[in-house]
């Protein structure tokens, strides 16, 4: 709904100045009190307000969404209220003091238009403040914890709201936040899992409540830590492997290009093609490992390795 009321609003907005300035002349003609130059360029003056506000308007909300945001924004519900009342009342007035009276003089009409269009451009103006400056300024410190590992930023934000902060992390959390890759149970660990409790005092209670209960007493931190670096050890290790495998497939492609004794270089994404089938077997294998399997699909493989040859990346890079 607020999307389609702002349509219908930008329309009344450019429609309404022409129509307060066409409405004399057509309903009394001859009639009017010619005002010369002086409107012509008050026309002028209309005319390039309209076509500044209309490039303003499109660089601040003509653009394409790229979210659907639950709730409503409050600053822009209330500038659409606002730009509705001030359409509102100078319509009412002009039908009552213009219309109404069969007002003559066309130089008073067209200076009561160039007041309208001087209250869009100060309209426009608080929008852009309201909307895209007054959130530029840092307020707010944000600190995003991941409660799967305990991984957090930090993020300096302005006076925005709960679903502006939350769409902001969002925006961020694939660019800041490292790839998580949980630490795989031993099998005592999760035999121990599934066992009892015990009290803190060593004795039991039946009436104790589940929040009193701790981790098993069999529970080992060695196994969760040696667990971990052994994980970790194996993430290098297949990382290793892939740049390798890499590196060579490169070195083949540099090899067959400088073969190649026409002045026509290999088709980087053709290269690229032939390359795939090389490193699929060590990219699986660490992108398992990693659990980033669902993240990258053979289209987007290619298309990034197509990219690294057709700029010389390194391997590493890659």
């Amino acid at each position: 709904m607020g999307l389609y009321m702002f349509c219908v609003l930008s329309v009344l907005t450019f429609l309404t100045p022409p129509l307060f300035i066409m409405l004399p002349q057509v309903l009394w003609g001859s009639e009017l009190v010619p005002c010369g130059v002086i409107c012509e360029g008050l026309y002028i003056s209309v005319a390039f307000k309209l076509l500044f506000i209309a490039l303003g308007s499109w660089a601040v909300f003509f653009r394409e969404p790229r979210y659907v945001l639950p709730r409503l924004v409050e600053f822009r519900a209330l500038l659409l209220l606002l730009l509705s009342l001030f359409l509102v009342s100078y319509w009412l007035f002009y039908v009552v003091q213009i219309l109404g009276q069969q007002e003559r003089n066309l130089l008073g009409v067209v200076q009561y238009t160039v007041s309208l269009v001087d209250t869009f451009i100060f309209i426009h103006y608080l929008t852009v403040v309201l909307l895209e400056i007054r959130q530029l300024q840092p307020f707010y410190v944000l600190r995003v914890v991941r409660s799967s590992d305990g991984e957090a930023r930090c993020y300096t934000i302005g006076r925005v709201s709960l679903q502006r902060s939350a769409l902001f992390i969002l925006e961020n959390y694939y660019k800041d936040f490292p790839a998580f890759t949980p630490s795989p149970h031993t099998k005592k660990q999760e035999q121990s899992l599934d066992g009892k409790g015990e009290n803190v005092d060593g004795f039991e209670d039946s009436n104790m409540s589940q929040s009193q209960i701790l981790i098993p007493s069999s529970t080992n931190y060695k196994d969760r830590y040696y667990a971990d670096i052994e994980l970790e050890r194996k993430i290098r290790r297949r990382r290793a492997r892939l740049v390798v495998t890499v590196h060579r497939s490169f070195s083949e492609v540099q090899r067959m290009d400088n073969r190649i004794k026409s002045g026509q270089a290999i088709d980087a994404r053709e290269a690229a093609q032939s390359i795939f089938p090389l490193i699929a077997q060590s990219l699986q294998r660490y992108l398992r490992s990693t659990q980033q399997t669902h993240l990258y699909s053979m289209e987007s493989i290619i298309k990034h390795l197509t990219l690294c040859l057709m700029h010389s990346m390194s391997p590493q890079v890659t």
